[in-house]
């Protein structure tokens, strides 16, 4: 978790989201894991320009979802 965030620190979040998510399949209730990776994906969506046609509130609506998702195998 601690390299996870140090990671996410320093905007490398592609590989935080990475780590968070190793966290999470080891423990599932570790929820500020599952909260890092919705914001390390949010700040990346906004961060980047859009690919494919995706535009960033498009990718928040799928960050969200994926969140929930993540939320209800809690």
């Amino acid at each position: 978790m601690n390299q996870a965030e140090s990671l996410f620190a320093q905007s490398r979040y592609e590989e935080a989201v990475k780590l968070f998510q190793k966290v999470l399949t080891l423990d599932p209730k570790v929820y500020q894991a599952a909260f890092s990776v919705a914001i390390a994906l949010s700040r990346k969506a906004i961060g980047t320009a859009p690919k494919n046609g995706i535009s960033g509130p498009s990718r928040s609506i799928r960050i969200a979802k994926l969140l929930t998702a993540i939320l209800q195998r809690l």
